[in-house]
Order: C-alpha cells, then sequence, then structure tokens
C-alpha cells in the first residue's frame, strides 16, 4: 500500500514538473534582421586600380568588405597537414583571397568558380590580399578527397 502510495506520489510531482514548463503557448517570431548587401566590385577594375596607383586603390578598397562576386579559380594553396605553416588561399590573377575557415578550401581546385566575400587588406608582395574570406562554390568543384 505504501509503494503504491509512493508511486502515485512519484506520479503527480513529475507531472506537475513536466506541465509546469509550459505554463504559456505563445510562439514569438524573432526579431527582423536587416542584412546590408556589400558592395560589388569587379576584380579586373580593382586590379587594375592598383596597377595605377597603389595608394589611391588603397584609400579606396583597404580595410572594407566587399562581395567580389563569380570569380575563375586560378591557383589553391591548401595546408596538406594541420601543423604545417603554409599559407592557405585561393589565388584569381594576382589577387589571394584567404578564406576564414580552412574546411572552404577543401572541395576547391584550379578552374572551380566560386563566390566571395571578404576585406581588402591592400598590395603585398605584388598580390592583393583579401582576408576573412567567406567562399561559396558556384561549379567545377571537386568530388570529394581521394580516400587511401
Amino acid at each position: 500500500m505504501k509503494a503504491q502510495r509512493l508511486i502515485v506520489v512519484v506520479m503527480m510531482t513529475s507531472l506537475v514538473a513536466v506541465t509546469g514548463c509550459f505554463h504559456t503557448n505563445t510562439v514569438y517570431a524573432p526579431d527582423l534582421t536587416f542584412i546590408t548587401p556589400l558592395p560589388l566590385v569587379n576584380v579586373s577594375q580593382m586590379r587594375g586600380d592598383y596597377a595605377s596607383d597603389v595608394k589611391a586603390a588603397d584609400a579606396r578598397y583597404a580595410g572594407q568588405q566587399f562581395y567580389f562576386g563569380q570569380l575563375k579559380v586560378t591557383e589553391v594553396s591548401k595546408a596538406l597537414y594541420p601543423l604545417r605553416a603554409t599559407e592557405e588561399y585561393v589565388l584569381v590573377g594576382n589577387v589571394k583571397f584567404k578564406p576564414r575557415y580552412a574546411s572552404d578550401l577543401w572541395d576547391i581546385g584550379e578552374g572551380t568558380l566560386i563566390e566571395v566575400t571578404g576585406q581588402v587588406q591592400g598590395y603585398l608582395w605584388n598580390y592583393i590580399v583579401v582576408q576573412d574570406c567567406l567562399i561559396r562554390i558556384v561549379s567545377g568543384a571537386s568530388t570529394g578527397t581521394p580516400g587511401y
């Protein structure tokens, strides 16, 4: 008899505890968030601006976030080993796009069509460097890494 009472008390307590969490059925929509679109930059025009006057181009581009549209990759540099000190980037002409996440480069190869957003760092060692890039593959990605 005491065992039955104990079971009933435990069930009632758990029922009250569980239903007590659901005190309202109101669903709230999240606050609206407006995302300001990034300005589109033509990579050929940016390269021409840097070729003609580095200081003027830096004043126009450096330190700003841009959307670079669809680009065809000419070269990719990936770290083969996690501890190896290798610079990771996607090269389009003389513009180096350094990814925010190294995993963005996994499926990218030469000839892949990508879209990029990133912040222009400036002109360094004959390259226009764009850092903190988010890269989206449009087409031409590899189908995966080969197994062993």
